[in-house]
């Protein structure tokens, strides 16, 4: 079996992370890009790996241990483990709901789980659209879907991080606060799928501050395009108890 750590870097080097700019502006930003709860649901599927592989890499880390164990506020990684499941299942039972609808009633639970199984694994990928009914509220929930999509990466690509180059945090805000926002969003989301609501109520969903990306200052530009600025860099020395740094770079 292989090691979390080599796991964690094989996952993170299949992920299309902007790491100059510290967000998933390739994939985010794309025209072709709507943020499905199908793509939701395959990002959750990462994230509950992910979070399990770092949980096994406690021993090694303690300082991570540290900071998301199970006495970290609001109890910690594992915690946090359980709402991701809970929100996954969540979305498959949507799911199933909707496509039990296309097929005969009386089909076997297991045979839908198959079909669901194989509608995930192409390109187009099936999906039920919107828990909303009015258009205009369909508008903002794929606003927020594609912002929990973001969301559900970054925190991914962070926990990877906190064990592969001991960073956990993204462009101001930490893992802690990102974990925060995930639940929240979640509940709200499953708020949607009330059959009561007449008209969606989007003020529960978390409103994650826009940190501007810092330009470097105009004498480092100018430094970085001189001759000197292009000299390749002197290698750096690792030290002994540089143990996650020293694993990213063999």
């Amino acid at each position: 079996m292989s090691a979390p750590e080599a796991e964690l870097k094989t996952i993170m080097s299949k992920m299309e992370w902007n790491y100059v700019r510290k967000e998933w502006s390739r994939r985010t930003r794309s025209k072709g890009i709507t943020g499905t709860y199908s793509d939701i649901f395959a990002a959750l599927k990462d994230l509950i790996q992910v979070i399990r592989l770092v949980i096994q890499c406690y021993e090694k880390h303690s300082k991570v241990y540290k900071r998301l164990g199970p006495k970290a506020k609001h109890g910690g990684l594992k915690q946090f483990l359980t709402e991701v499941i809970e929100f996954k299942t969540f979305l498959e039972d949507s799911f199933f709901y909707h496509l039990r609808k296309l097929l005969p009633q009386r089909i076997p639970n297991e045979i839908l789980t198959i079909i669901w199984e194989f509608s995930q694994s192409g390109q187009k990928r099936f999906d039920f659209g919107f828990y909303s009914k009015n258009h205009l509220d369909q508008v903002c929930e794929t606003i927020q879907r594609k912002k929990f999509l973001v969301l559900t990466k970054t925190l991914t690509i962070n926990l990877i991080n906190s064990i592969m180059m001991s960073k956990m945090d993204s462009r101001g805000l930490t893992i802690e606060t990102l974990m925060q926002y995930f639940v929240k969003d979640a509940a709200a989301f499953k708020d949607l799928n009330e059959v009561d609501f007449e008209k969606a109520d989007f003020s529960n969903f978390s409103k994650i501050p826009y940190i501007p990306y810092k330009k470097p200052a105009k004498q480092i530009t100018a430094y970085l395009s001189s001759a000197s600025g292009r000299k390749p860099p002197s290698p750096v020395k690792i030290r002994e108890h540089d143990y996650a740094l020293s694993q990213y770079m063999m």
